[in-house]
């Protein structure tokens, strides 16, 4: 009997252990069970979380591809990229590759359109040119590289020539080969010539003079030009400020008009020497005042041209013409997208590459003071004409919005090295026209848009290049060098 409450109460905590492990075995799958959802809940937040910075990174990875694209400043890794070009194959760097900034062969490789580079079966980047053509190329980049100095171009085969300049073209390293067509200063410019002493008072006499002189550069003179039909300087001249619009020919009319003296009391003769192209051959001159002021002779006679004049300048300007290059836009510097025709220059539309296309002209001055227009026959979405210096190498930014540029807006804003000026020109548009004249000795350019002369930029630098632009849209622009001012003793 003793042993009864003892077996009981053996059973009684057994069934009570059991009970207690029941509990805690549906405790612990309850607790597995919320912990596996709290973990499904923590992974699907993590995933979420993953995704939400991937698709920020790869936006900001866009918006900087489009800054890199627009400023030109790309960061790129110098691995080692195995290329099969023409069946040949070819190591080299990448920043071999890349050495001429704003290229297109720098733009390809520069990491961000490799995606649209063809391959072949092993995975090397395949370009279906020239090898021999490529390879001469590939050592001039990498001889650039390593050296600060100007390099030759590399000795093409005779029956190679035409391949590898369409293959330099196709990359947009013409630029690299330009042996730039520069006017030479001459040993000692004379202290006088429209721009010289007349120059500084161009803001009185006002547009019409100016536009006379252009007048004489485009050829509008008469050999039988007596001093009485000689343009009229008024009797008081001041200077031009830095810059503002010129006074109009109302205001210079009204002062008192001194006529140029008889040629045989002048000192000094203004000389016109025009570049090869149209217009009148050979020299005019006129007489100039024996103070120093010159100025080229100007009649607006309305009589008509005789036939056997019309003839006499025709032939001697096709002599002329047949003989000599008309200088015009140069096909080495310029951005691949602008398709040159003689004088005139159709830039296609740039939008998908998210940058401008820029181009110069193959003629540059120096020294004296030189004339040349420009006429938009198409205008861009914003259009951009003016010079650049020997040292401008930014084919994907517009004239002006650069550095070594200076252009004026088609919106009338005026840009100097890349910074916006306070001061506003005319605005133009489809055919307007756009002429230039810049006094190297000096430094100073002055500009007549459709009619309306301004004095734009100063401090020039010791080489000026016409260049042009488009923003985004197509553009089509015509030049004409109209010549140079002289003034000799």
């Amino acid at each position: 009997m003793a042993a009864d409450p003892i077996i009981d109460l053996a059973q009684r905590l057994s069934r009570e252990l059991s009970q207690e492990n029941e509990k805690l075995r549906k405790e612990r799958e309850r607790f597995e069970k919320a912990l596996d959802e709290e973990r499904r809940g923590l992974k699907e937040e993590l995933r979420q979380r993953e995704q939400n910075i991937r698709e920020e990174r790869d936006g900001l990875g866009y918006d900087q591809e489009r800054v890199n694209i627009i400023t030109g400043h790309n960061q790129i890794d110098d691995d080692v990229l195995s290329l099969n070009v023409g069946g040949e194959f070819f190591f080299a760097q990448r920043s071999t590759l890349c050495t001429v900034e704003d290229s297109y062969l720098a733009n390809l490789f520069s990491g961000r359109w490799e995606s649209s580079i063809e391959r072949d079966s092993f995975g090397r980047f395949f370009l279906d040119f020239d090898p021999h053509c490529f390879g001469l190329l590939l050592n001039y980049l990498r001889s650039k590289r390593q050296s600060r100095l100007p390099l030759p171009a590399p000795q093409v085969p005779s029956d190679k020539e035409e391949q590898f300049w369409n293959l330099v073209e196709y990359f947009g390293l013409t630029e690299q080969f330009e042996a730039p067509e520069i006017q030479e200063p001459k040993a000692e410019p004379g202290p006088s010539g429209l721009f010289g002493t007349v120059g500084s008072a161009v803001g009185t006499v006002g547009t019409g003079l100016f536009q006379t002189a252009l007048g004489v550069l485009r050829g509008d003179t008469r050999e039988d030009a007596s001093p009485a039909a000689a343009p009229v300087l008024p009797a008081t001249l001041t200077t031009q400020p830095a810059f503002h619009s010129v006074a109009t020919v109302t205001a210079a009319a009204t002062a008192a008009p001194v006529h140029l003296p008889d040629p045989t009391h002048a000192t000094h003769a203004t000389t016109y020497r025009t570049y090869p192209g149209p217009g009148p051959v050979g020299p005019a001159s006129v007489p100039a005042a024996s103070s120093g002021l010159s100025m080229p002779g100007h009649s607006h006679s309305t009589e008509p041209l005789q036939p056997s004049q019309v003839e006499a300048a025709t032939s001697a300007t096709s002599a002329s013409s047949a003989s000599t290059k008309k200088p015009g836009w140069s096909k080495r510097v310029s951005h691949r997208l602008a398709a040159i025709e003689d004088s005139t220059v159709r830039i296609n539309d740039s939008r998908s590459s998210g940058a401008a296309a820029a181009l110069r002209a193959s003629r540059g001055f120096r020294a004296g003071q030189h004339a040349w227009e420009v006429t938009v026959l198409l205008c861009s979405d914003w259009s951009y004409v003016g010079f650049v210096s020997d040292d401008w190498t930014s084919l994907t930014l517009p004239i002006g919005r650069a550095p070594e540029s200076w252009g004026i807006a088609s919106n009338g804003r005026v840009y100097a090295a890349g910074t916006e000026q306070s001061e506003v020109v005319q605005d133009y548009g489809n055919n307007s026209s756009l002429s230039f004249v810049v006094d190297m000795d000096r430094r100073t350019a002055s500009v007549i848009i459709d009619g309306h002369e301004f004095q734009v930029f100063r401090h020039l630098p010791s080489t000026v290049f016409p260049a042009v632009s488009n923003c985004r849209s197509p553009a089509v622009y015509q030049i004409e060098f109209l010549g140079e001012l002289t003034a000799e003793k």
